[in-house]
C-alpha cells in the first residue's frame, strides 16, 4: 500500500480477505491481499509536515473511505 505498492499512492481500493474465502466476482475493482488469520491491523502515517493539512488528510479521507465489512464472516 502506498507509494511503494500496487497503486504507487494513487489511491486503490484494496480488498483483504479472511483465510478460506472466495474472491468476488468484482475483483478487477479490488487489489486483492489475503490474510492469514482472522485479525488484521492497518497503520499509516501522514507525511505531510504541517500538522493541521496532516489532520485535514485523515479527518476528510481516511475516516469517511475505510470500511469494515463483517458480512464476510457470516
Amino acid at each position: 500500500m502506498g507509494q511503494t505498492g500496487p497503486d504507487k499512492g494513487k489511491g486503490g481500493k484494496y480488498l483483504v480477505q479472511p483465510p478460506d474465502a472466495q474472491p468476488p466476482v468484482d475483483t478487477g475493482k479490488y487489489y486483492l491481499a489475503k490474510s492469514e488469520t482472522m485479525n488484521v491491523l492497518v497503520g499509516f502515517r501522514v507525511l505531510d509536515p504541517a500538522p493541521a493539512k496532516g489532520k485535514a488528510l485523515v479527518d476528510d479521507r481516511l475516516r469517511h473511505r475505510v470500511r469494515a465489512h463483517r458480512s464476510l464472516f457470516r
